[in-house]
């Protein structure tokens, strides 16, 4: 028999945002482009480089293989009632145009509940300039404004983690 010797690898990046207040994001299919964070509370580590975030896009640190973990928490306002509150990843392999890669569905029974979901994605990032996510929400009935989109900045309701898996 031969043995090969196992291949180096391993879990080379992960970092982890959050949403650092409460926001009311507006109409009805709005990005998430204000208010993100990189968590710096409660013994929190990066592993390699730092994911960097403007207007809501998320631009990856190096190519690979990453794990998207994106977590969100609402609460329904006075108003109009809601149906259901989508949060969504969105991918671009081009800089430019976003479709939505996975999204969870949290719905609002009655005037102030709070609910949360969860959605993930693997994206296969081969390029770093090309290659983005956001996070979007998107109200079935009724009106944006009666949804706060929750956040804090001592620890993580709305959030997002990314881990790098491997190489592309």
């Amino acid at each position: 028999l031969t043995w090969a010797e196992v291949a180096a690898g391993g879990i080379t990046g992960a970092d982890f945002w959050r949403l650092n207040t409460d926001v009311n994001f507006g109409a009805d299919q709005q990005v998430l482009d204000s208010n993100w964070e990189q968590v710096d509370t409660d013994g929190y580590g990066t592993i390699g480089s730092a994911m960097s975030e403007s207007s809501g896009i998320f631009t990856f640190p190096t190519t690979g293989i990453w794990q998207i973990i994106f977590q969100a928490a609402a609460s329904r306002q006075s108003g109009q009632e809601l149906k259901a509150t989508y949060f969504r990843i969105q991918t671009t392999e081009n800089n430019s145009s976003y479709s939505t890669a996975s999204q969870g569905v949290l719905e609002h029974d009655a005037w102030g509940t709070a609910s949360s979901c969860c959605c993930s994605f693997i994206f296969d990032v081969t390029n770093t300039s090309n290659c983005k996510i956001r996070t979007e929400q998107y109200e079935t009935q009724g009106s944006a404004s009666n949804v706060n989109v929750l956040g804090g900045s001592f620890d993580t309701i709305t959030g997002i983690s990314f881990i790098r898996l491997a190489d592309t």
